[in-house]
């Protein structure tokens, strides 16, 4: 009998396609057109392994069998397990493998064993998927977002959960939601929040792994989904999963990211003992409404966040919104866990509303002193008095019913943060031998911390800035390009910076927007050589990115080709965006020296507006040039602060800007020497966007001051 009469051939795997949906863009047109071409003119083996079967050979079952003298024959099956692994192994990624597991139910084992696949890669050549390495083991969920599946990885035996999303090749490219939710993720590694295990973006497909956890805290709360509610945990895990909660979203705050959608079913729980929770453990999960927050803040969406733990601020209207907006969001997670069931249960804003203030009293100008100025206050709201939490969470103690109260406090300038709420009380040692809970990543073990609180600042802004003079010394090296692209020069990058910077500005996007394109413009040519001709719809690419990171409504890919006046298509610009997102891994979430500005310019509470803008438009001539490339962000953004000081005022330094940036002049004085160069010569710079921008009366005319004839800055 042949073997191979026994084999059955090997169906396409076609569980794992996935439909595209029809194109979703976001229109954003301007009635102003910047037409226009950046014109560059350009200055003067592998060996094949060899096919490890043989197509034309046939075996018979009785082949599988040694001859022995006594006249015993062995089975191929009795040989040692090593022997079989090994023969098995020349034969993964042929069609024979899979025909084999069709043998025996032994042959299924062992061609399914681990070892087989420990060198098999996860992605193939072309940076597609290598299903061989994964095993469909059933669908998750499905969303807007895109289709969640479990999957088995062959190579390092662990499940995972693989999240297909949605690509919209003849649309906006990779979505916005899913640009922002990997630019954080690439950055964040802490143990209470879900780690990425890996990308992949290749022919239009995107797909993202993620560690597989079986239960979210909703479904320990209220397994069966019963509208009546769940069950109440004990105070000592709920303490535990509230410490983890906190822990997670403080470091979360401390990078200026928030989650914007906190809620039971988004946190996963973890556990050892099934239906033991004494010592789980509770990841964050599900960032598609995150968002990189930034000094100051910004007007950003009030469609986030599930109506049940949306914070009264958002209700009533508020668009400059805080990190207090997740904190919120953990207090009725807190509740939650303590009666069972969800705290606030609208059916509408306004029905959230009503039952918020049913429990909590209708806010006053005492309470809340903003309330009555924000667009959705109306005066027929009815006047409910407080009512004592300690009858609403009879199961909570004192002390957690004095955070809980700090959590839901209404004013979110007066709400605790969450950096503080890890220092309550509730979480020091009790009795019964119940010890105390510390913080996973504590804040002394940042590398860089600020020595000093500004009055007045929130908390955040401290802790925000200490994040970003960390992560440049990872992320911000020196790049020395040109040397390699031959066909560039620094006045094409002064060009290109030139362009997109007008196009933000005809736009009315952020300004951090064109700041990020020119990063990753820069990383990207630190890697991979670009021809003249590609210039410009690189740069626009990066820009189409950023924006999409970065606006809350984003700059589209038509509006780039109009802008470039067609010199490419909106094809091009998805295709390389592909190429782009894939070079630089989704590390799109990077320290500009426009952070730096905005902190240092706010730790000064006195600073006058024109001060302020020359800074900033000293910045942005320090964005043009290359020369700039050597110098840390924080750097470039202090000498720039400090030029406009000494322009305006006569002196290049103040007490509250050397304790925030905490420099010497040794550690300025080659950025300095560089940026003075550049101010000086600014009056004849034929590119004329940034000198046009700051003609103008809004930004004080401080492109029209005279540099001073002489510097003195040493300090």
């Amino acid at each position: 009998m042949d073997v191979a009469r026994l084999l059955s051939e090997r169906d396409d795997d076609d569980e794992m396609l996935l439909s595209i949906d029809p194109s979703e863009r976001v229109e954003h047109r301007s009635t102003k057109l910047v037409r226009r071409e950046i014109v560059i003119a350009s200055p003067v083996a592998n060996d094949d392994m060899e096919d490890v079967h043989d197509d034309k050979l046939e075996a018979t079952a009785s082949a599988t069998e040694t001859a022995r003298p006594d006249g015993l024959r062995l089975g191929f099956d009795l040989q040692p397990v090593d022997m079989i692994l090994h023969v098995f192994s020349f034969l993964i990624g042929a069609d024979d493998l899979h025909n084999m597991q069709l043998v025996s139910k032994r042959w299924q084992e062992l061609t399914s064993h681990t070892s087989l696949y420990r060198h098999v890669p996860n992605t193939t050549p072309d940076g597609t998927i290598n299903w061989l390495n994964f095993r469909n083991l059933g669908i998750k969920n499905k969303g807007t977002e895109g289709t969640c599946y479990r999957c088995y990885q062959r190579s390092s035996g662990k499940v995972l959960a693989m999240k297909r999303a949605r690509v919209f090749p003849k649309g906006e490219g990779v979505p916005y939601y899913m640009l922002r939710e990997l630019a954080v993720l690439q950055g964040i590694h802490h143990p209470h929040i879900a780690s990425l295990e890996m990308i992949s973006l290749a022919k239009d497909e995107l797909h993202v792994f993620f560690p597989y956890v079986d239960k979210t805290l909703h479904e320990i709360i209220n397994p069966t989904s019963d509208p009546n509610g769940g069950r109440v945990l004990p105070e000592h895990q709920i303490r535990r999963l509230l410490h983890q909660l906190l822990d997670a979203i403080a470091y979360c705050h401390r990078r200026g990211v928030l989650h914007r959608n906190l809620k039971p079913k988004h946190l996963l729980i973890d556990t050892d003992v099934p239906d033991n929770y004494d010592n789980a453990t509770l990841r964050i999960s599900d960032f598609a409404l995150v968002r990189a927050t930034g000094i100051p803040r910004r007007q950003y969406t009030m469609e986030v966040v599930t109506l049940w733990y949306r914070p009264p601020e958002i209700l009533m209207g508020e668009k400059q919104y805080s990190p207090a907006v997740d904190v919120w969001s953990v207090g009725c997670i807190f509740a939650e866990m303590a009666q069972g069931k969800p705290l606030f249960t609208g059916i509408s804003e306004i029905d959230q509303l009503f039952q918020i203030f049913s429990k909590l009293s209708t806010p006053t100008s005492a309470t809340w002193p903003a309330f009555t100025s924000l667009p959705n206050y109306r005066f027929e709201f009815p006047n409910w008095k407080p009512r004592p939490l300690d009858r609403l969470f009879p199961h909570i103690s004192p002390l957690g019913l004095d955070l809980l109260g700090k959590l839901l406090t209404y004013n979110p300038d007066a709400r605790i943060s969450a950096e503080n709420a890890l220092r309550h009380p509730y979480f020091d040692a009790a009795a019964g031998g119940v010890p105390r809970l510390l913080p996973s990543i504590p804040m002394a073990n940042m590398a860089f911390t600020l020595h000093r609180q500004y009055e007045g600042n929130p908390e955040y802004m401290d802790l925000f800035h200490a994040h970003l003079r960390d992560a440049e010394l990872k992320l911000c090296k020196e790049v020395k390009y040109l040397s390699r692209q031959k066909t560039l020069r620094p006045l094409h990058r002064s060009m290109l910076v030139d362009w997109l910077i007008e196009v933000v500005d005809v736009f009315e996007m952020c300004l951090r927007t064109a700041f990020l394109a020119v990063n990753y413009t820069d990383r990207f040519l630190d890697v991979v050589m670009v021809k003249k001709t590609k210039f410009q719809l690189l740069g626009a690419t990066c820009l189409h990115v950023a924006s999409k990171c970065e606006d809350v409504s984003y700059i589209g890919v038509e509006d780039l080709s109009m802008c470039a006046d067609n010199v490419y298509t909106s094809m091009q610009v998805l295709q390389m965006e592909e190429q782009l997102l894939n070079t630089l891994n989704f590390t799109l979430a990077v320290p500009t020296a426009l952070d730096f500005l905005n902190i240092y310019q706010r730790s000064m509470v006195t600073l006058e507006k024109k001060t302020s803008m020359l800074a900033q438009y000293l910045s942005e001539l320090a964005l043009q040039e290359y020369s700039f490339l050597k110098f840390l962000p924080s750097v470039v953004a202090t000498c720039c602060l400090s030029l406009a000081l000494y322009a305006v005022h006569g002196y290049s330094m103040t007490p509250e800007l050397q304790a925030a940036c905490q420099y010497n002049w040794d550690d300025l004085k080659e950025c300095m020497g560089t940026l003075t160069e550049v101010y000086s010569g600014s009056q004849f710079n034929v590119l004329t966007v940034v000198k046009k921008r700051y003609s103008e009366d809004d930004r004080c005319q401080v492109a029209s001051l005279l540099p001073p004839l002489e510097y003195n800055l040493a300090f």
